[in-house]
């Protein structure tokens, strides 16, 4: 199990992207979600079913209305069974 993350510094209004892959023992209900430094939730990225295995999710930098998010940093976090972690990504423009 565990949660490997790529370019966790983006700049959405340039086009980049976060990429996270995450590794399931054994297949579940999983959730993605990027929030903020409130802990208020900015994107879901995946919620449903996955078998065991290997995943990939990324993160554009948008919100739920898709528009770019502010300058800072923010926080990605994989809930599934076994797995609960969070990785840090900062945002600049």
């Amino acid at each position: 199990n565990g949660v490997s993350i790529f370019n966790n510094i983006i700049d959405p209004t340039a086009g980049e992207k976060v990429s996270l892959n995450y590794t399931l023992a054994r297949g579940g209900m999983v959730q993605v979600w990027v929030f903020d430094l409130s802990g208020t939730i900015v994107a879901q990225l995946f919620r449903g079913v996955q078998e065991a295995g290997e995943h990939y999710v990324s993160w554009d930098g948008k919100n739920r209305a898709g528009r770019a998010v502010a300058r800072g940093i923010y926080f990605i976090r994989v809930l599934a069974p076994g797995l609960d972690e969070v990785r840090k990504v900062l945002v600049v423009k």
